[in-house]
Order: C-alpha cells, then structure tokens, then sequence
C-alpha cells in the first residue's frame, strides 16, 4: 500500500526508529513497536511495524473529527481495538516532539498489560461504559480550586524538602479536602501520567 502519505513519512519514521534506538534503554517498553496513525486529510494513516521499519496499513476515515496537534493512544476499532498512537504529522517536525511518541508508547504499554484490569476496579470508568462518557477527559477536577492549589503547593514544597513523614502529611490533607471519587481520579491520572 505505497501513498503519496507513505513517501512523505517514510523518512520521518526511520528518524524516529533511529532515536528509539537511541532511548531504548531507557525502559524495556522502549524496545516495543506500536501502530502509529497519522491524522491527515479526515483520515487515519495507520502505519505498522513489520520487518523492521513502519509500513503503511491502513486508511481509514477520521470519524472522530481529531484535532490537529492530537496526542494520544487508545483502541481502533478498525483494528480490533488493538492500542494505537494516534497523532497529526508535526509530531515528526523536531526531536522534542518525536519524543512525545514514546510517551504515547508507554499508554499503549499500559493499556496492553493492565489497565483494562485495573479499569473493572474504578467507578468512574465502570458509570463511564454505561454512559459512554470520556471520563478521563471530560472529569470536573477542581484543578482552579484554590484549596486544590495551596494544598498541591504545599505537597510539592514538601518533596523539595525529600522529608517523607513531611509528604506523607501533606498528601493525607490534600486526600482529606477532595471527594473519594475526586482522589479516585487524580490517583488513576498521576499512575498514566507519572508512569508515562
């Protein structure tokens, strides 16, 4: 399947195995492949890798209206809801973006090896199957909340300071002046988001 959006990123996909290679020792993840898709025209590109570079597999229309600038990994459909990166080509532009990449590479890696369990254990996520809601995205934590703000300042004051009775205290009152389900969702988004 040679395109016109397989010559343009053919490069640019051997630079990013090149930098991988680089990074690889990083963690043991960063020695994976995942399916890449490049958002372009309201269509997913989804390149593969097989024999050691990226291949285009698939078109598939963008029935999801994606952003350009997207940054992210989830499950197609059209793949039997394997993990995929999905992104618009600028990822490709500098190292720095490149780099994001492999961020996106560690969702996968999650997603592959058990956040689909962890899932099955967390409220929101089980409300969000039955409403069909992007809870991740769309969850009203009280990030602009001035309490949230001085408690968090007061977290990170401690880790400066590497006293863990210190950060102990601190995480125990930002816990206390948050809802159960609200320190449910900052402890799933600081495990994606820390690991990543």
């Amino acid at each position: 399947m040679e395109t016109d959006i397989a010559l343009k990123y053919s490069d640019k996909f051997k630079a990013l195995l090149k930098l991988q290679n680089e990074v690889k020792g990083i963690h043991p993840l960063l020695k994976d492949h995942f399916p890449i898709a490049i958002v372009e025209d309201k269509q997913l590109h989804i390149f593969e890798y097989k024999n050691a570079k990226y291949s285009l597999a698939h078109i598939v229309p963008d029935t999801m209206n994606l952003p350009e600038g997207i940054r992210a990994a989830f499950p197609l459909e059209c793949l039997q809801n394997q993990v995929v990166v999905v992104v618009t080509g600028e990822v490709f532009d500098t190292v720095s973006e490149q780099v994001i990449i492999f961020h996106e590479f560690v969702h996968c890696y999650q997603y592959q090896t058990c956040e689909i369990q962890l899932r099955e254990h967390i409220d929101l996520a089980k409300r969000s199957v039955k409403t069909n809601d992007s809870w991740e995205l769309n969850y009203p934590f009280p990030y602009s909340d001035n309490q949230y703000i001085e408690l968090t300042r007061s977290l990170f004051a401690s880790v400066d300071k590497k006293d863990a009775r210190l950060i102990g205290r601190e995480r125990r009152k930002l816990k206390e002046n948050l809802t159960t389900e609200q320190v449910e969702y900052m402890v799933w988004q600081e495990w994606k988001e820390g690991f990543a």
